[in-house]
């Protein structure tokens, strides 16, 4: 392939569970953006991180199963594949957000899948048959907000890469130079560190395989039959809300003897959704089930990823436990992406005047074909509230204790906050 290096698809990616999976992100901003700006904008951010135009395929060579491959074109041939999707319409007659509410809600949005894709999320495989590429952008121009949806291969990038893209659109919108892509790979470093006859099942090192997803998926399917189809639900944590569970939290380690100097909200937010999904079911031997906790290596491992360089390739960490992995368990998968500090991103010095605050309305996520009670954390809103965002069988979500946050159910219009500039509320 002429203009195009090739690479392999690192193993820490092929043999995890998101070997498989497309991943949508969304930034939803108040105000009007220059169609004309954002293009101009995207054409110097690919010519600066090509890899932004990769491509995937299998491997020519007779390995079974055949191993991906990135094709990574040079920058003089980088293209961001690009859609646009222009309405006179505000976000609030096209689009439902999550509501701002007093008390910790669950929430059923339909969502409007024309201001995110173009025409629908693909497979991994379509993308592979295809020859497409493997890192999209959609834009969606209202009148009174704007949408970037960036759709990408999990084995290919992970959601901190995708906070990198987007505050370096931002940056380059307001004239800013980026910084440069990480040369080298720091994985060959990481992986390269144990000595000789280490435990290969090092506390805090164990990762789920493709055997331990293959015993999930069956039980997914056990599960399905009982329970019934899937839905999203975003889960609303109001900071009052969010300051009792960490102080909940601390008094009941104390109780235990347990010195904890501190938790994060992620932590106890993790731990709320692993208690209501799980905790009203009777104990069973045979049908287990077990949190695992998805972590990011640039934010762990600092060291290997130096804040002045960016890497865009995935560093995501599956990380399970030490103890062995009982046949058949359940996954109860949580992404936090607190992190990366999406809510606080801001563009509202390339608004147009009087068109909204550039401020984050919302952080809209898509990974279908993953394991029921899986989902991520989003992102922290400008008033300290944070989003959620997980799938979970419908009638679970209106039954045992997890109903009486419903919003359906339990809010009324006093309970809701007060309207904030960005006009999230008024639903």
């Amino acid at each position: 392939m002429e203009h195009f290096r090739v690479e392999p698809v690192y193993a820490i990616d092929l043999h995890s569970g998101v070997a498989h999976v497309i991943v949508t992100i969304s930034y939803i901003f108040s105000g009007v953006v220059n169609r004309s700006q954002i293009e101009s904008a995207v054409n110097v951010l690919i010519q600066k991180w090509p890899i932004l135009g990769v491509h995937l395929r299998r491997s020519s060579l007779n390995f079974q199963p055949q191993v991906l491959e990135a094709l990574i074109p040079d920058a003089r041939h980088a293209v961001l594949a690009t859609t646009f999707y222009v309405t006179s319409k505000g976000i609030h007659q096209v689009e439902t957000l999550p509501a701002r509410t007093s008390t910790i809600t669950t929430q059923r949005l339909s969502r409007n899948l024309k201001l995110y894709f173009e025409k629908s999320q693909p497979t991994l495989e379509e993308l592979v048959s295809s020859q497409s590429p493997a890192s999209q952008l959609h834009v969606s121009c209202l009148a009174d907000a704007t949408v970037f949806a960036f759709t990408f291969a999990h084995v290919i990038m992970g959601a901190s890469a995708v906070g990198s893209v987007m505050r370096s659109l931002a940056s380059l919108l307001e004239g800013k130079e980026l910084l440069d892509e990480l040369e080298g790979d720091p994985w060959v470093d990481l992986l390269n560190t144990a000595p000789p006859g280490a435990n290969s099942n090092l506390r805090g090192w164990s990762t789920y395989g493709p055997s331990d997803f293959l015993a999930s998926a069956e039980m997914e399917r056990i599960d399905l039959e009982q329970d019934g189809s899937i839905s999203q639900r975003t889960i609303y944590f109001p900071p009052s809300e969010i300051a009792q569970l960490k102080e909940q939290a601390m008094k009941e380690l104390k109780t235990l003897g347990l010195e904890v100097p501190f938790l994060s909200s992620g932590d106890v937010i993790v731990a709320w959704l692993y208690k209501h999904f799980y905790g009203d079911e009777q104990y069973d031997a045979e049908r287990t089930n077990r949190p695992i906790y998805a972590l990011d290596a640039q934010i762990r491992l600092a060291e290997s990823f130096p804040p002045d360089k960016v890497y865009l390739k995935n560093t995501q960490i599956f990380n399970a436990t030490s103890n062995p992995i009982p046949p058949g368990e359940r996954v109860f998968l949580a992404s936090n992406w607190l992190t990366f500090d999406f809510g606080n991103l801001d563009i509202s010095k390339v608004i147009k005047p009087s068109t909204g605050t550039g401020k984050v309305l919302d952080i809209y996520c898509c990974i279908p074909d993953i394991p029921r009670c899986s989902g991520c954390i989003t992102f922290r809103d400008q008033d300290g509230g944070i989003n959620a965002v997980f799938d979970w069988a419908e009638v679970n979500w209106t039954s045992g204790s997890i109903a009486k946050y419903a919003i359906e159910n339990t809010v009324s219009d006093k309970d809701f906050t007060k309207p904030t500039p960005g006009g999230v509320n008024g639903l």
